[in-house]
């Protein structure tokens, strides 16, 4: 997946022809460095940079056959070294192998959370904390209906935050 930016004095320009859920082709883009910028999140070094001489091509046809989502999954191992300050986005995958109640986060707040444990394919555990609304809305009722009986649900969680909290 590639990141683009757009000049701001070329804002105006391209906003027009560019619509989400699309597929173009770019023609004559520049390639910037954005390894040290700390101000942006990024997963890549470099990203790719509008120009006025740049053409967009919307695709039509080829478009369809082209997913629409994309993930990038972290090793459970990995989690632990993920920086706290820059905050990266991160998937998960796995096998739901715990759902706790949704409840107050600790005694003295009035903040609610649900803990999920998510298994891989290598046994490794994650527990994954789901805050507010995405705690309440979780459908721990299919979930249980599924393991009794002896189905399994596989979970994706997109852009998670890595952190930890007192609690």
């Amino acid at each position: 997946m590639a990141q683009f930016t757009i000049p701001k004095k070329l804002e105006n320009e391209f906003r027009p022809s560019l619509t989400l859920g699309s597929v173009y082709m770019f023609v004559d883009v520049n390639t910037a460095d954005i390894k040290n910028k700390k101000y942006i999140y990024h997963h890549q070094n470099y990203m790719l940079q509008f120009k006025s001489s740049t053409k967009v091509h919307h695709l039509e046809s080829r478009g369809s056959s082209i997913p629409k989502y994309s993930f990038e999954f972290c090793p459970f191992d990995q989690m632990p070294s993920k920086s706290r300050l820059s905050k990266p986005l991160i998937d998960l995958i796995g096998v739901i192998s715990h759902v706790g109640p949704y409840d107050y986060a600790g005694k003295t707040t009035s903040k609610k959370n649900r803990k999920l444990r998510i298994r891989n394919k290598d046994e490794q555990e994650q527990e994954i904390v789901l805050w507010g609304e995405y705690g309440e809305a979780f459908d721990e009722a299919f979930v249980l209906q599924k393991s009794t009986d002896h189905k399994i649900v596989v979970a994706i969680f997109a852009g998670l935050t890595a952190g930890t909290y007192l609690g």
